[in-house]
């Protein structure tokens, strides 16, 4: 993809998502009857529309009350003024004949879910572009319109300073796209907009640069706000990469047939682009695996915030890339050379040293097994001691090594407890862990061999 195209891509996209809505179960008891009636008198006699995204809208004249806003397709909230505010939240899916069906696809604004109110936000995004914020004096100084958008950001902002990343809610794909929704440059796109940049090409996250380390592409960004967009439209194909304490049991959008159509194409460009080739080099394989870490809602970059129960890839086990990788690490060991005029150390297969590594990170070793354990160790050590001394690796070993604490924390907890005159094999594994990855600063792990 030339640079043109790239830049035209990233400046169409920009996104940020559509989410499921709850169905409004027990709204109407919370509505009195003369609201019913009020909602019934706004639909009888309205011309029924439908519009690919919002559903079947009416398009209503100004002499049928307090609309606010219309557009030429839709009715995106209700004003009722002392009975409070109804805000589109879903699609409405078939034609009204009813108030209680009207009601369905709409929310009060007093109980809005996460998801809700990302669905809902980001609905009302879509009808009304322009009624966003702009800066004013400094770029980071942000003035509101007065109504329904300052009311959205208001509560997302609420939303979110409540959330605590250590509870790892299942609602964190929702919480992550309200944080895409509150950034007034970003214009926000249907998944059919989408789809007709990114139907034959998905971004990637990282390549890999001479030394097999991930470096963040161009459209990076992009890539990471597809994939929420697919999150909240594909709950059992995307569901895996929710890797929050709950998985999939997070609440996606409610989509109209034609948007559902259009994350299926998005997401049938993104399962080809990280489609594993029929016989992969080791680097092939690096790649995949980092993309596919940095796809999660909690990308494997974040894991020192993420919490108790994170895991940088649940589902590993149960891919092709977990058996790709298997086959091409059996039986290898980190295999080091020992330059006799120098005496230095050379790491002669790096790749496989790195995947042994990776592997490891993404759930591939079972703890109780003690060979395999230890080889993640002495492959973590070894290729850190082997690469160039730059920030950008020792920022990047820093991930790595916290994540390789989480996975070995029982080796490490067990070393901790140990007698002082144990000696066994699961003892030498836990000082191994400790040493390496408790006691020793990334700084100093890495380009050892070069010293």
């Amino acid at each position: 993809m030339n640079t043109k195209k790239i830049t035209l891509l990233l400046a169409a996209l920009c996104l940020a998502v559509p989410s499921h809505a709850q169905k409004a179960k027990g709204l109407t008891k919370a509505l009195s009857g003369s609201l019913e009636k009020n909602v019934l008198r706004k639909v009888q006699g309205a011309q029924l529309n439908y519009h690919p995204v919002f559903g079947y809208t009416n398009t209503l004249s100004r002499d049928f009350a307090n609309v606010h806003p219309v557009t030429s397709a839709n009715i995106h909230q209700l004003d009722f003024g002392p009975n409070g505010r109804l805000i589109q939240t879903a699609p409405i899916l078939n034609p009204v004949t009813s108030p209680l069906m009207y009601l369905q696809a709409f929310s009060h604004t007093k109980d809005l879910s996460s998801q809700q109110l990302a669905e809902g936000f980001y609905l009302y995004r879509i009808a009304q572009p322009e009624d966003v914020v702009f800066p004013v004096q400094r770029p980071d100084d942000i003035m509101l319109t007065e109504g329904y958008t300052s009311s959205f950001l208001n509560e997302s902002r609420r939303r979110l300073e409540q959330f605590s990343p250590s509870i790892l809610t299942e609602e964190l794909p929702s919480l992550r796209f309200l944080e895409y929704l509150q950034d007034p440059y970003m214009p926000v796109k249907s998944y059919a907009e989408i789809a007709k940049f990114y139907r034959e090409s998905y971004p990637k996250h990282v390549t890999l640069n001479e030394e097999g380390i991930p470096v963040k592409t161009e459209e990076s960004k992009a890539a990471r706000i597809l994939d929420n967009y697919l999150m909240l439209s594909n709950r059992k194909q995307l569901g895996a990469f929710n890797n929050t304490k709950q998985g999939a049991n997070y609440t996606p959008f409610v989509l109209t047939p034609e948007e559902h159509a259009a994350a299926n194409e998005l997401l049938k460009s993104r399962l080809q682009n990280e489609q594993i080739p029929a016989n992969p080099f080791e680097d092939d394989l690096i790649e995949i695996a980092y993309n596919r870490l940095e796809s999660h809602t909690i990308p494997y970059t974040q894991a020192e915030k993420a919490g108790v129960g994170y895991k940088a890839y649940p589902n590993y086990k149960n891919t092709y890339l977990y058996r790709a990788i298997k086959g091409m690490i059996e039986g290898q060991e980190p295999d080091v050379l020992i330059d006799i005029y120098t005496g230095h150390r050379i790491l002669k297969n790096d790749d496989i040293t790195h995947l042994i590594v990776l592997d490891a990170i993404m759930g591939g070793v079972e703890l109780t097994d003690l060979k395999h354990a230890e080889r993640a160790l002495r492959a973590f050590d070894e290729f850190t001691a082997d690469l160039e001394d730059t920030p950008e690796n020792i920022a990047h070993i820093r991930i790595l090594q916290q994540n390789l604490r989480i996975v070995f924390e029982p080796y490490i907890e067990y070393n901790r407890n140990m007698p002082s005159n144990s000696i066994d094999d699961k003892d030498v594994v836990g000082w191994h862990a400790h040493e390496l990855l408790d006691m020793t600063k990334a700084r100093n792990l890495v380009g050892r061999n070069w010293k």
